[in-house]
C-alpha cells in the first residue's frame, strides 16, 4: 500500500502539511528519546 503524502494527510485531519511534519518530527523525537533511555 502506498504511503500517504503530507498533504493528503493534511486534507485528511484538516490541517497543514507543516503541521503533519511537525506532529512527525515530534513522534520520532519522542521515539528516539524513549529508545536511549531503554536499559534492554
Amino acid at each position: 500500500e502506498p504511503k500517504a503524502t503530507l498533504h493528503e494527510l493534511a486534507d485528511l485531519h484538516g490541517v497543514s502539511a507543516e503541521r503533519i511534519r511537525q506532529i512527525e518530527m515530534t513522534a520520532l523525537r519522542r521515539l528516539r528519546a524513549t529508545l536511549d533511555h531503554d536499559p534492554y
